[in-house]
């Protein structure tokens, strides 16, 4: 029981890391903090003073730790850390100030070891996420299969989503929609960028591309087939052979498109004048056309990621919290688009069932993802000493030379005068099994 009357250096306690395999190292520590993410969205509504806060709960907690490693053995102690924080799995951390919990490294891990200014002591720099014990909100056995099931289900909610909310009675209003999907396709050709690399895929776009602005006066008064087809031009790029970082990029670049844009803004557009009659539903209807290419966003970014094949732990990590961030924005943005269109009335709600389609899909993917990343290659970083030539550090860190050059030049962005020669203090970034 800790003891609330003593002073606080009387619960400064000895830091230690259980690896999932068991093995208990401990270490020193100076400094410590914590970081705690609070998932609260602001809303602001017309003729209202004050904000609503919506409460979403809390995410991770970060504990970034620099350990310390002291006396003749510190460097082998050190490097016996640097192991157990590459096991894959869940371990535990007796953290010298905040507790003992379940906990997986995260990010890089930095070595330190200051031979000519603090000899004797080696550094060690993590950051420690608690995690659940379940990565999968889900009791089904095979993830991928599960992932791919729920995007298709997504696919079909958003569609019947959009069937539902958009009217197009009336040829003012189809009008109004063919001339919101031609500026909505201006937008998601940005998409095409991530398909350059790839002829196929590109070629498969640029036909699904003109199809669609061919077609627009013909599905403006199908609403089905409208989403529908904005729908698998929106995940096409997804699948296109470039780099995962290119596809997401893509993705997250578009959203930022969409909700900058006049239809990803009905607040701008209402004001109390025309909140009835035509003009407040093709304000309604052009959100929603701009709301399921934000959404199929999503969907592609989750999708590139189960298309793609990880090979280090760091590149499975970025794009899990890529796809997460990227829905946490899409779900603020969608919040308040739909509080402004409250003022159209009660039809104009969130029905919700693409959304928590979206949000299970996501779910399902990062924790995939986290898992995955388990069994790739952690980095590891160095700072050369020395000038190098690429061909012989190849040789010192991978041993070999051939197959690893260019990982080598990509990993660490060289330029030109690198690849001939690595200069003394440039930080490198490789990749070996633990």
């Amino acid at each position: 029981m800790v003891d609330i009357a003593a002073g606080w250096e009387m619960r400064v306690k000895p830091g230690a890391y259980v690896s999932p395999s068991g093995t208990r190292i401990e270490f020193q520590a100076e400094d410590v903090s914590r970081e705690t993410e609070l998932r609260r969205q602001a809303f602001e509504f017309p003729d209202v003073d004050g904000v609503y806060i919506q409460d979403n709960g809390r995410g991770a907690t970060k504990y970034p730790l620099r350990c310390f490693f002291s006396g003749a053995r510190c460097d082998l102690e050190a490097s016996a850390f640097e192991v157990a924080l590459m096991e894959p799995g869940i371990g535990r951390i007796e953290h010298p100030f905040y507790g003992t919990f379940y906990v997986v490294p995260m990010g890089t891990i930095k070595r330190l070891d200051a031979l000519a200014t603090a000899a004797n002591q080696s550094i060690v720099e993590v950051e420690f996420w608690p995690t659940l014990r379940t990565v999968y909100p889900t009791v089904q056995l095979h993830p991928e299969s599960e992932i791919k099931s729920w995007l298709g289900y997504f696919s079909v909610e958003a569609s019947q989503q959009f069937t539902e909310c958009v009217s197009l009675k009336d040829s003012t209003s189809r009008a109004a929609m063919a001339a919101g999907l031609r500026n909505a396709q201006k937008d998601v050709s940005d998409l095409k960028d991530a398909t350059t690399a790839d002829p196929e895929t590109c070629r498969e776009w640029e036909d699904s591309w003109s199809s669609l602005g061919n077609s627009a006066d013909v599905l403006s008064a199908d609403s089905s087939a409208l989403a529908s087809a904005v729908v698998t031009l929106t995940l096409l790029p997804s699948t296109a052979s470039v780099s995962i970082s290119a596809r997401l990029t893509a993705y997250v670049g578009l959203f930022a498109t969409l909700a900058a844009s006049e239809a990803g803004n009905p607040a701008d557009a209402l004001l109390p004048s025309m909140l009835l009659g035509d003009r407040g539903r093709n304000v309604a209807n052009a959100f929603y056309l701009t709301d399921l290419i934000a959404q199929s966003a999503v969907a592609g970014a989750a999708q590139a990621c189960i298309e793609h094949t990880f090979t280090t732990r760091p590149e499975a990590i970025e794009a899990a919290a890529t796809v997460s961030a990227l829905l946490d924005s899409v779900v603020a943005w969608r919040d308040g688009c739909f509080a402004s269109l409250a003022a159209l009335g009660p039809e104009h709600i969130d029905r919700g069932a693409s959304d928590q389609a979206l949000q299970q899909l996501v779910a399902l993917t990062s924790g995939y993802l986290v898992q995955t990343s388990f069994t790739l290659l952690p980095e590891r970083r160095i700072i050369l000493d020395r000038a190098r030539t690429i061909i012989d550090l190849a040789a010192e860190l991978y041993g070999e030379i051939d197959t690893k050059l260019d990982d080598l030049i990509a990993h660490n962005d060289l330029t030109g005068d690198e690849i001939l020669e690595l200069p003394m203090g440039r930080e490198i970034r490789y990749y070996v099994a633990a």
